[in-house]
């Protein structure tokens, strides 16, 4: 195995032939171009720098390497991506301390592999089973695009087949499809059960649900965590619906099995179901691959609503926009579609309210709104959702919502909104600190943006200046002598001018700072993947120097700003050397 396999397997890797078995590409200079995979769009905006082994997209700008490209388009871990592509070019990757050794995975994947096509083919000689289907609505065509099959009713059918297709049924028992009699033989964990492959995000089968049709045991039994399978990893329907949460921009997380199914079947395909668990930081990183916004569709009962109320809990501090769908009592997503009301699991989607208004929904619905007393007690609960909105647009929604239950509504809407915002502003204010503008170098380069064309030339003496610098061009040490990082003038190029001043100095490859990078959310790793992608003009001496010269000269411009302000608040002594500095300048600028 060689020393460093990420850098060995990069440099093997055909980013182009890779990218294009899900992208038609063109030939656009020194790259490729395509439509996005990630984002709906008519005109191509994505493009591939085979030399530099990156790939950029300009309208939703999600970027990368080979292994993001597979981490983003598939679900996979970095691990996983990693094996993948080890395996396409044929590098040896070890697993981690405490990951089953290669040959025990392979044995236990192969193992459920088997098992799967052994359930599809019982599925096919089981009437009962059919019924069952049949009852649920689920046609064949469905049956087969998730993969469902049959455990039949015995102890002993599915590791004697597994035995005949010389499968090691010591992985089939680590797989969880067998256990271990005491005699040393094995017997079948699933029986007389529907099952439901569930796979990770390579779709690869790593476990299974299922569900009784008959009477023994537990109306569902999943597989038990295994070394290929971790239910808080995992999410029901995710290598099925992943491009259409993608191509929707928000994902629609079910219960169940049956619910992930029945949404499919009614056109909700970007559907997806935690394994049985509360919805965990995993899932969420998950479905940050695809999307920002998530809906939660759970039963309507009372588990059903508190389990979405977790679930939001978690979503939204990842960051997700969480909205709840709301479904007629006694229903769930599997309910209504068998039952012909498709299209009221639609308007449940489309009509999901807030988070925020849905915890609203259930302080109110606890009081007798009737009652002078109730509603006041209903305030000071509502106050304490409130505290926890951060969009002002949504928490004025609210506010008005609860304004007509305010003692003071009678003296006009506004007071009783004024009282109830500054309730919610204190409750807000005893859960975390606000945040406080600090006057600054921020501010003043926000100010600055207002003068576009200026900005533009700004930003375009950058890009070139940095192009330079990641390319190593024959001007890279002159624009390292002649212009200091803090001489860059926008925070995404003074962020990547220090990596790449730092990368340069150690004797390494300027671009590594965005190849070698697979975390890809900051400004700068985001500037430096564009740069690297697409050709810029020839940047001569002349140029360079030019580029220099401008961004020299903004610096200097923003140093006075700072001056001028700290002589305005008389923070300038006449015998400070800064006071100094501020007429040199002053002289400079104006002459």
């Amino acid at each position: 195995m060689p020393d460093d396999p990420v850098s060995e397997i990069r440099s093997r890797v055909d980013l182009v032939d890779l990218v294009s078995q899900r992208v038609r590409l063109v030939r656009a200079g020194r790259s490729f171009k395509g439509l996005c995979p990630f984002h709906e769009e008519k005109t191509p905006s994505f493009f591939v720098n085979p030399e530099r082994g990156v790939w950029h997209c300009f309208g939703c700008g999600e970027h990368g390497d080979c292994f993001s490209w597979l981490m983003k388009l598939e679900g996979l871990t970095f691990p996983e991506a990693l094996r993948r592509l080890g395996e396409k070019v044929g590098v040896e990757v070890r697993a981690s301390r405490g990951a089953p050794s290669r040959g025990e995975r392979e044995e236990i994947l192969e193992a459920l592999s088997v098992a799967a096509r052994f359930f599809r083919e019982r599925l096919r000689h089981e009437k009962r089973a059919a019924e069952y289907l049949a009852a649920r609505q689920i046609d064949p065509e469905t049956a087969e695009e998730f993969g469902i099959g049959y455990a039949p009713a015995s102890w002993d059918a599915l590791s004697t087949f597994l035995a005949s297709e010389k499968v090691n049924l010591a992985a089939a028992a680590k797989a969880g499809l067998v256990g271990t009699r005491r005699d040393g033989g094995y017997y079948d964990r699933f029986r007389d059960r529907l099952m439901f492959p569930v796979a990770d995000a390579g779709d690869r089968i790593v476990g299974f649900g299922g569900r009784s049709i008959g009477q023994e045991g537990p109306k569902y039994l999943n597989s038990p965590e295994t070394p290929v399978f971790h239910k808080a990893n995992i999410l029901y329907g995710w290598s099925l619906a992943r491009r259409e949460i993608s191509a929707r921009g928000f994902a629609l997380v079910v219960e169940g099995y049956l619910d992930v199914i029945s949404a499919h079947r009614a056109g909700l395909k970007n559907a997806v179901a935690a394994m049985g668990t509360a919805f965990s930081e995993p899932h969420c990183r998950l479905l940050k691959l695809g999307c920002d916004r998530v809906v939660l569709c759970f039963d309507a009962d009372s588990p059903g609503q508190r389990a979405a109320l977790g679930a939001a809990d978690v979503l939204e501090a990842a960051g997700f926009d969480v909205r709840i769908a709301r479904l007629p009592s006694g229903e769930d997503p599997d309910s209504l579609v068998c039952a012909g009301r498709a299209a009221d699991l639609h308007r449940a989607v489309q009509e999901a309210a807030t988070a925020a208004e849905f915890r609203l929904d259930r302080v109110m619905a606890r009081f007798n709104l009737e009652d002078a007393a109730d509603r006041a007690r209903m305030l000071a609960e509502a106050v304490g959702v409130l505290g926890r909105v951060q969009n002002s647009f949504e928490r004025d929604r609210l506010i008005r919502k609860l304004a007509v239950y305010h003692p003071s509504f009678a003296q006009g809407s506004d007071v009783a909104e004024s009282r109830i915002r500054r309730e919610a502003d204190r409750a807000a204010r005893g859960g975390a600190a606000g945040s406080v503008s600090r006057p600054g170098a921020a501010a003043r380069r926000r100010e600055m943006v207002a003068d576009v064309p200026r900005q533009r030339a700004i930003e375009k003496a950058e890009q070139t200046l940095l192009r330079c610098l990641l390319e190593g061009s024959d001007e890279a040490d002159l624009i390292m002598e002649r212009l200091p990082v803090d001489s860059f003038v926008t925070e995404p190029a003074r962020e990547l001018a220090a990596e790449v001043y730092a990368c340069r100095e150690l004797g390494e490859d300027p671009a590594s700072v965005v190849i070698q990078s697979r975390e890809g959310g900051s400004a700068a790793a985001r500037l430096a993947s564009a740069l690297l992608v697409t050709d810029g003009p020839p940047a001569g001496p002349a140029v360079v120097l030019d580029c220099i010269e401008r961004l020299v000269r903004e610096s200097r411009r923003e140093r006075l700003a700072r001056l001028r302000e700290k002589f305005n608040r008389g923070e300038l002594s006449k015998d400070s050397p800064e006071y100094q500095e501020f007429l040199s300048l002053q002289r400079e600028w104006h002459g």
